[in-house]
């Protein structure tokens, strides 16, 4: 297995997680989380506030997500380098719709403190 699938997950296998304790961390803007829609379990934390988030992260299993995975494969590689056990949702939203996976109403996932 190479180092990039190590830390890329499914949207499958992310939303699995995230039922069993993991969190889901959506990176969008809160427009595009309206146009798209959010994922169900996750919690909206936007790229330009992440960093202030790291220390509430570490030692939990992160998933991270935007809409097509690109935004959230560099946000889960800064949380790797600052001590996050995080991994990119593969696809993001578009492939979260793809699957059929429950989403949130967008306008009722406000920004939501990651526990601790």
């Amino acid at each position: 297995m190479s180092l990039f699938a190590r830390h890329n997950a499914s949207v499958a296998a992310a939303y699995e997680a995230a039922g069993n304790g993991a969190v889901l961390i959506d990176v969008r803007p809160s427009r595009e989380r309206k146009a798209d829609g959010a994922p169900d379990r996750g919690r909206h934390v936007p790229l330009e506030r992440l960093d202030s988030h790291v220390d509430r992260l570490r030692g939990d299993e992160v998933y991270v997500i935007c809409r097509s995975g690109r935004r959230s494969a560099h946000a889960a590689s800064a949380l790797r380098r600052q001590g996050v056990d995080a991994k990119n949702v593969k696809g993001g939203i578009m492939a979260w719709k793809r699957e059929g996976l429950p989403l949130a109403d967008p306008r009722s996932a406000r920004t939501r403190r990651t526990k601790r």
